[in-house]
C-alpha cells in the first residue's frame, strides 16, 4: 500500500502549528504561516520559543524533507492545514477555492495557452495561494511567472510560505487589488472573484464598472481591473456567482464585455 504523503506532510505541518498557536497565543492560520516559514528557512530559533518548544520543533525539522515532497503534497497538506483553520475562527474572505474547480481551471489554462513555453499568470485575489499552485503545479513543460496580490496579510503569508516550499516564482503584493497595480499585464489572469459590494466609493469612481449610485459591486471591479492587466490576446479565466449577468448592474457589464473583450 503506497504510502500516505500528504498526511506526512500535513502532520508536520499541523505539530508545528500547535505548538506555536500555544505558545504565541495566535490563531490556527497565523501559526500556519509562522510554521511553513520555519520550515522553508529550516530553523526554529527565530520564533524565540522557550528552549523545550525550540528543541520540539527543531526534531520536526530534522523529520521534515520538504526538498523531496511533490508539489501537490505540499499544496494539499497546507489545504487540510488551512480547512483546520477555518474551522476554529470562520472568515468570510479565508474560504479556498475548491480542488474540482482548480483542477478544471487549471485543465483550460493548458488548453488555451498550449502554444505558450512561458506564461506569465497574475491572481488578483490570491489568498492562500491554493487556486495559483493548483494551476502552477498542472502546467506541463511551462515556465510560468506569476504575480498574486491579497489584502489579508495572514493568508499571503500562507501564500509565501508556500511559494518558498514549492519553489515557485511569485511575486506577491500586499494590497487592496481595485487600487493601482504596479504590475506589467500577463498572458492569463485566473482568479476566484470575491464576490459583494466595495466598501471604497471612491477608489471605484476610476472603474468604468462602477454603480450609478451607491455601492459598486467588487466582482465587476475585480473582472475590469484584469482586463486591464491582460495583454492584448491574453485569457481570462474566471469562478464567478451564479447570478453574474441578472443583477441589477448587469447591463453596465455586458457593454463592458461587448466594447472589452471576446
Amino acid at each position: 500500500m503506497q504510502k500516505d504523503h500528504v498526511g506526512t506532510v500535513y502532520e508536520l505541518l499541523d505539530e508545528a502549528v500547535i505548538i506555536i498557536k500555544n505558545e504565541l497565543q495566535i490563531s490556527y492560520i497565523e501559526a500556519l504561516a509562522e510554521a511553513g516559514e520555519m520550515y522553508f528557512l529550516e530553523k526554529a530559533d527565530q520564533l524565540k520559543l522557550p528552549d523545550k518548544k525550540t528543541e520540539q520543533l527543531q526534531a520536526l525539522l530534522e523529520k521534515a524533507e520538504f526538498g523531496t515532497y511533490e508539489h501537490e503534497w505540499v499544496r494539499k497538506a497546507f489545504q487540510l492545514a488551512v480547512l483546520k483553520g477555518l474551522k476554529d475562527i470562520s472568515h468570510p474572505n479565508r474560504q479556498m477555492t475548491p480542488d474540482t474547480i482548480g483542477l478544471f481551471i487549471s485543465y483550460l489554462v493548458n488548453k488555451f495557452m498550449a502554444d505558450k513555453k512561458e506564461l506569465t499568470v497574475l491572481d488578483p485575489a490570491v489568498g492562500t495561494g491554493n487556486l495559483l499552485f493548483t494551476v502552477l503545479n498542472q502546467l506541463s513543460e511551462k515556465t510560468a511567472n506569476s504575480y498574486g496580490i491579497e489584502i489579508d496579510d495572514v493568508l499571503l503569508k500562507i501564500a509565501y510560505a508556500q511559494a518558498n516550499l514549492l519553489k515557485k516564482e511569485l511575486e506577491l503584493f500586499h494590497q487592496d487589488s481595485l487600487e493601482p497595480l504596479f504590475i506589467d499585464p500577463v498572458d492569463t489572469v485566473i482568479c476566484d472573484l470575491p464576490v459583494g459590494y466595495y466598501p471604497n466609493d471612491e477608489g471605484a469612481e476610476a472603474f468604468e464598472l462602477k454603480a450609478d449610485e451607491g455601492h459598486s459591486f467588487a466582482h465587476h471591479l475585480f473582472i475590469e481591473q484584469s482586463v486591464k492587466h491582460t495583454k492584448s490576446g491574453g485569457y481570462l479565466f474566471f469562478m464567478i456567482p451564479n447570478q453574474l449577468f441578472e443583477s441589477s448592474q448587469s447591463d453596465k457589464l455586458k457593454q463592458f464585455f461587448k466594447d472589452k473583450v471576446h
